[in-house]
């Protein structure tokens, strides 16, 4: 009964540590590693306390005497173990706290980046479904009385509440996914952890002194026009038309001023810009202060 009371007690951590650690956003960068160390070593510590009920029922997978409810269980257990395995691995190349140590690549990759939050996404949708399963001694644990009689209707209405949180899941996981990918394909692009900035697109540093140049081609232009129409404007025109020069030649300086304050995300081909990032990429390479 002591092994399950804390087998209860660490699903319940579990469960808030991986919502905390889902808000990285919200709590930044080096707060999102430190939760999620403390959530592999929680892991580790309900594997370890789970490991009798583990063994029990692999020897009964292997006897063929399994019965449907434990063999349920087991598989998403082993699923469960799969996708932590798959988050930690993946959380080194792209660690902060290891980078500064000198223990994780200068450059962040995209693809491990995307490894690493599908792999989330994927341990919150086991994680679901796991504590869906669990329903009942849940209630008992934490002394929530329920009628006998209206168990079924109870577990339909928590299976239908797990399956709509598993499709809202899954929808806002594929949408993130959607950040790492260029023609249906996940970027392999890199991004510096030294807080380096993109520079905009060559063709949007172009078109603010094209314009510039256009325009004051157009000016001369319409200046030599003038001064070839009448001798007498001709005098006025060159006077105006050096005002007129510069006031083409400050827009486009301005112009080109404010293309290149716009820095653009370096982490994934959609380069969205760094004042309104679509993901949480820039701030887990540090592009952005946490």
């Amino acid at each position: 009964m002591k092994s399950r009371s804390a087998r209860m007690a660490l699903d319940g951590v579990l469960t808030i540590l991986l919502i905390a650690s889902m808000l990285a956003q919200l709590t930044g960068a080096i707060a999102h590693e430190i939760i999620g160390v403390v959530f592999l070593l929680a892991v580790v510590a309900h594997i370890v306390n789970s490991f009798w009920w583990m063994k029990t029922v692999a020897q009964l997978v292997e006897n063929a005497q399994v019965k449907g409810g434990q063999l349920a269980l087991f598989v998403v257990a082993v699923l469960l173990g799969v996708a932590v395995a798959v988050l930690a691995v993946s959380s080194v190349p792209i660690s902060r706290l290891l980078y500064q140590v000198g223990l994780a690549p200068k450059v962040m990759s995209s693809m491990w980046l995307a490894v690493h939050k599908a792999s989330a996404f994927l341990l919150c949708i086991l994680a679901v479904v796991h504590l869906a399963m669990h329903w009942a001694s849940i209630l008992k644990h934490l002394n929530i009385p329920f009628d006998p009689s209206k168990r079924k209707v109870i577990g339909l209405g928590v299976k239908v509440v797990s399956c709509a949180g598993i499709v809202a899941l899954g929808v806002v996981g594929f949408n993130s996914l959607e950040m790492f990918t260029g023609a249906g394909e996940v970027s392999d692009g890199e991004g510096s952890r030294e807080g380096s900035t993109s520079q905009p697109a060559s063709g949007s540093q172009a078109s603010p002194s094209a314009s510039a140049s256009q325009g004051g081609g157009s000016i001369s232009t319409a200046g030599a026009s003038e001064g070839q129409a009448s001798a007498s404007s001709s005098s006025a025109s060159a006077d105006d038309q050096p005002a007129k020069v510069q006031a083409g030649a400050g827009n486009g300086e301005a112009g080109c001023s404010e293309g290149d304050a716009e820095e653009l995300c370096p982490l994934c081909r959609k380069h969205c810009p760094l004042s309104d990032p679509q993901c949480d990429k820039p701030y887990l390479a540090g592009l952005i202060a946490s």
